[in-house]
């Protein structure tokens, strides 16, 4: 089965299977750019996730990303709800932050509330 092209609602990844609750309550103002983030693992299916003028949607991989995340899915796990440091889940290599502008995280995760 072929998948749709294009931009996909959160809950595509599951990210928002049971409804976004408090995912995008986050403090502090928009960014004023287009900010995406790639999340990648051996484990998983490659997906960004895009902030753009008030708006949260998912791509697909190809698109030019502001920050990829690759990760071990338990560290990342681990690490979101506070079970390890991110110190720690950087240090080991399990979650590694490359891209041209990964000083953009900040205010990606401010408006994606992810437990911590």
């Amino acid at each position: 089965m072929a998948e749709a092209r294009g931009p996909r609602p959160a809950s595509s990844i599951g990210v928002t299977h049971y409804g976004y609750g408090r995912l995008l309550d986050g403090h502090g103002p928009w960014p004023k750019r287009r900010v995406a983030v790639e999340f990648a693992s051996p484990y998983t299916v490659t997906r960004a996730i895009v902030i753009d003028n008030g708006l949260v949607t998912v791509e697909r991989p190809g698109e030019p990303a502001d920050a990829r995340i690759l990760f071990d899915p338990v560290t990342l796990n681990l690490m979101l709800f506070g079970r390890i440091s991110k110190a720690r889940a950087a240090l080991t290599g399990d979650v590694i932050v490359p891209g041209p502008r990964p000083w953009l995280l900040p205010a990606f995760f401010r408006i994606m509330r992810l437990p911590s």
